[in-house]
């Protein structure tokens, strides 16, 4: 059993000695497999010190994979270890009782996050140092949540100190902008994803968990993963040609398969994030479009976001922002799933073109 194991997930400063010894250990071991992804317009390094944890993580992430000639802005080492990386009682673990990004720690403090289980998982994180890692207990146990998106805690812990954050939710887009699809479980969000890939030439840059940032004044979507979900009535549809995520382990009830590498050409890494739509299944023939207010946004957007990746007042404020500030439309999803994708890809054009103005012009296919 892992030092701490209790059954929800716990977060701990570490003490920089601590770290730096932990550290100095994993790095000093060769890894199996080196990788660079470009993941938030940054490089981002894994070091996998075993070959079947690579097999296990990296085909979620491959669409990523780049060459480069500059160091990494952050390195991951991924390991397998049965015994706690760190040794903390249940106690030290529960006193310390601080969420993974709380806001009163130091961003550059190492801190460690901790999910129990014995499919379960160490991170840490030295953000001063660059360096992260992310410790399995057993490989063959990696829930199947974990292979579709792997080291999202880091990512996000690592995002956050660079005016970025992870959300709940899909996005598609046309080849330069980028519509967020927001909503809770079973709104839809992935059957419109692949809608628009199977029926349309639309970009997909993920189908539940994205990042956002914003770079030089304006909100950016980067795909994280290409893992994508469906409920079992929409597997034989949708996913032909596409191999599946082996979720015999502590999956969710819905069947996961890779895009990559049968829709390679259609993974974009990177597309400017002009509006969020808001879908629902309305049972209607038609798919149309109506204005949702800010508030519809954010109850759509954040708490489902909050859910996914720890909550703290700056985070949330962050959320706020970007429902706020972002053009959104509710996305009234018809029957005829072959006339979705031309709707949406009106609607990408139109906000791309309109950019913060277009809630001032009319709507596409208005309900």
């Amino acid at each position: 059993m892992f030092a701490g194991d209790v059954n929800t997930p716990r977060t701990s400063p570490v003490s920089s000695d601590q770290a730096d010894r932990l550290l100095d250990y994993v790095r000093s071991i060769t890894p199996a497999v080196r990788c660079s992804y470009e993941i938030g317009a940054q490089h981002i390094a894994v070091h996998y010190l075993s070959e079947k944890l690579y097999s296990r993580l990296h085909p979620s992430l491959a669409h990523l994979a780049a060459a480069f000639d500059s160091p990494a802005e952050l390195t991951i080492i991924a390991q397998v270890s049965e015994s706690p990386p760190i040794q903390l009682t249940n106690d030290e673990w529960t006193a310390a009782g601080q969420r993974w990004s709380q806001s009163d720690t130091s961003p550059d403090a190492p801190s460690a996050n901790f999910t129990p289980g014995d499919g379960g998982r160490l991170d840490l994180i030295a953000p001063a140092r660059r360096i992260a890692l992310s410790s399995f207990r057993n490989v063959t146990l990696i829930p199947a949540w974990d292979m579709a998106t792997p080291f999202r805690d880091l990512l996000h812990r690592w995002f956050r100190e660079h005016d970025g954050h992870l959300i709940h939710g899909a996005v598609v887009a046309d080849g330069r902008s980028a519509v967020a699809l927001a909503g809770t479980y079973r709104a839809g969000k992935s059957s419109t994803a692949f809608a628009c890939l199977h029926h349309s030439a639309l970009e997909c840059l993920g189908d539940d968990v994205f990042l956002a940032r914003k770079l030089g004044g304006e909100w950016h979507a980067f795909s994280l993963y290409n893992a994508c979900k469906l409920l079992p009535h929409d597997v034989e549809r949708f996913t032909q040609n596409l191999a599946p995520l082996d979720d015999s382990v502590r999956g969710d009830g819905k069947p996961t398969f890779y895009l990559h590498p049968a829709f390679a050409g259609r993974l974009p890494r990177q597309r400017r994030l002009a509006a969020i739509l808001l879908p629902r299944i309305t049972g209607k023939s038609e798919t149309t479009f109506s204005p949702a207010k800010p508030g519809e946004t954010w109850r759509a957007l954040v708490p489902s976001t909050l859910a996914l990746t720890p909550a703290s007042p700056e985070g949330i404020k962050w959320l706020t922002t970007l429902a706020r500030h972002m053009p959104s439309w509710w996305l009234n999803i018809g029957t005829h799933r072959e006339a979705i994708p031309p709707r949406i890809a009106e609607l990408i054009l139109l906000a791309g073109q309109t950019g913060s103005t277009v809630q001032a012009h009319p709507v596409p296919h208005a309900s």
